[in-house]
């Protein structure tokens, strides 16, 4: 037994693995969740998702859990792309070429996402289909809206955006009221598709206690942010009520591989496929290509670099 763990505390870590291993790629909050729901942890309160993060980090410092099955995309690094030679960028240039598979296709996809934090566990699904992701983080900037209008307009393409989100006041003033609006503001004439969390999650999300009752919501952001001067009401709220009612969810507590699949089946569903296999036998013999160009690149250049 490693030293300074309980068989507890262990046979938590060996649950928190055989998650991941179904789930994988996935935050540590989804893992949290996947744990509440086995009953494993008593809430989703700060105190449990601690226990769930620190643990997460000490297995895998021990090499227990794969680093790469945990995502955070809160802090990723941002670098200038170089090489440490040629042939690492003859490599490269080989290895991550790729035709833009959309520039035949009547649409143009796009994944917007409330939160940050679905892009690695998304990535699988982005990467292989070639989808931008914007998280917008909240009710997203004047700026990235109306650039997302003005791109539209300059597009032959219709543009649609699958969006992804929690349900509350917030996540659905988002996509049912403040986007949609701003976009036609700005000219814009973009299919905004609500993926998740949808009306259709809540029944089952609420048998596996994962709702939870807006206004005890707003209460504990009050008792977190005590303003004395501010009642602290969501203005959202009222709307939100009156239209959906007072269940809420979060957008972590859905499964990752159903939203994977969610957005894959979304996605398949808009491709033209004759025009996607065409663009990838392109691809394949523009590879070639490449390959050649690049190899007879290398086979010119011999002796050290001069100036």
């Amino acid at each position: 037994m490693p030293r300074g763990k309980t068989q507890e505390i262990l046979d938590f870590i060996n649950a928190c693995y055989d998650i991941l291993a179904e789930i994988q790629p996935a935050s540590v909050r989804a893992v949290a969740y996947q744990l509440f729901v086995r009953k494993l942890i008593p809430s989703m309160a700060k105190t449990c998702t601690n226990k769930v993060s620190t643990q997460l980090v000490y297995a895998r410092e021990q090499g227990i859990i794969p680093w790469e099955w945990i995502v955070d995309e809160a802090r990723e690094e941002e670098r200038v792309l170089v090489w440490d030679d040629v042939d690492q960028c003859i490599r490269y240039t080989q290895e991550d070429y790729r035709r833009d598979y959309w520039l035949d296709q009547r649409l143009r996809v796009a994944v917007w996402s409330e939160k940050g934090t679905v892009r690695g566990t998304l990535d699988p699904v982005l990467d292989e289909y070639q989808i931008p992701f914007l998280a917008i983080h909240g009710h997203n900037s004047a700026t990235k809206t109306h650039e997302a209008a003005w791109l539209e307009q300059h597009d032959r393409r219709t543009w649609v955006i699958l969006y992804v989100g929690d349900w509350d006041p917030s996540g659905m003033d988002m996509s049912e009221r403040d986007l949609p609006q701003r976009l036609a503001r700005y000219g814009g004439e973009i299919v905004l598709k609500r993926l998740a969390i949808t009306a259709d999650d809540l029944p089952s999300m609420s048998r596996l206690e994962l709702t939870f009752d807006t206004r005890e919501k707003e209460e504990e952001a009050r008792r977190k942010h005590e303003n004395p001067g501010k009642k602290g009401q969501d203005s959202r709220r009222p709307w939100f009520e009156a239209r959906y009612g007072r269940r809420c969810c979060e957008l972590d507590a859905m499964n990752p591989n159903q939203l994977r699949t969610r957005v894959r089946g979304a996605i398949e569903g808009l491709i033209d496929r004759q025009a996607w296999d065409k663009m990838r036998a392109i691809e394949a013999v523009e590879c070639n290509s490449l390959k050649e160009i690049l190899g007879a690149w290398r086979k010119s250049m011999s002796g050290p670099a001069t100036i």
